[in-house]
């Protein structure tokens, strides 16, 4: 029998569809600009142990309260309620602690927002490097980072084009992106940001004769192919 392989948040965030637009974009775009305009789809940018064993535990603990102090005299417990408690807690916390990793929806809310602003925009400058993003022949690479489980985004352009555009510059694509993302028009909103992106780069950078396309439009992070943290990377 075939086991079917569950799709990764990456994976499904587009669909086959909205990839083809996604990438009709970016082809688009940069028949325009010589920038070297790359959409990257990430599942996650950090796993968050911290996050899901300090939501586990609490959740143990308050349903584990609620047990000893609600449920158990309805039953005519008689026993210690201590060793109640220590059981349903027991339970629970390493219940939660296998289901978390596989329901993100359930956590993901419990994320300090500047702890994933830091891992998304760490992830992004750790991906930029590892797929080689650094080595277009005039250094204008631009990354469109999207990280689903923290629905947050960011832009990462290479020195060429930084030298001309400061990070700041992409602070309102990032923000109108974000909020895309989040009210459930990811492909729209981020083919309007790749339009954004090729109107903004036309002056400074149009299309040259000898242009072509040096990097793939549209890249889905698997999971087996993140970097790992600590991976040491060449920075020409």
């Amino acid at each position: 029998m075939r086991i079917l392989k569950r799709k990764s948040l990456a994976e499904q965030f587009f669909t086959e569809e909205e990839s083809r637009r996604v990438r009709e974009a970016v082809a688009t775009a940069e028949s325009r600009t010589s920038g070297e305009i790359v959409v990257m789809v990430v599942s996650d940018s950090h796993d968050y142990p911290e996050t899901r064993q300090g939501l586990a535990l609490l959740t143990a603990l308050l349903l584990g309260l609620l047990t000893v102090k609600g449920v158990a005299p309805l039953f005519w417990w008689s026993g210690d309620p201590l060793w109640l408690f220590l059981g349903v807690f027991l339970c629970l916390f390493m219940g939660l602690g296998f289901l978390l990793p596989y329901v993100p929806l359930l956590w993901r809310w419990a994320i300090p927002a500047e702890r994933a602003r830091f891992e998304v925009e760490r992830e992004a400058v750790l991906n930029f490097y590892s797929k080689g993003l650094q080595h277009t022949r005039e250094a204008t690479g631009v990354l469109l980072f999207i990280s689903v489980l923290e629905r947050r985004v960011h832009i990462l352009a290479d020195r060429g084009i930084s030298r001309v555009f400061p990070q700041g510059t992409w602070e309102g694509l990032i923000q109108d992106l974000t909020a895309g993302i989040r009210a459930g028009q990811a492909a729209t909103v981020t083919v309007a940001t790749v339009e954004r992106l090729a109107v903004m780069l036309t002056g400074s950078f149009p299309a040259g004769p000898e242009d072509d396309n040096e990097l793939e439009d549209l890249i889905i992070v698997r999971a087996q192919d993140r970097p790992k943290p600590g991976q040491h990377l060449v920075i020409r």
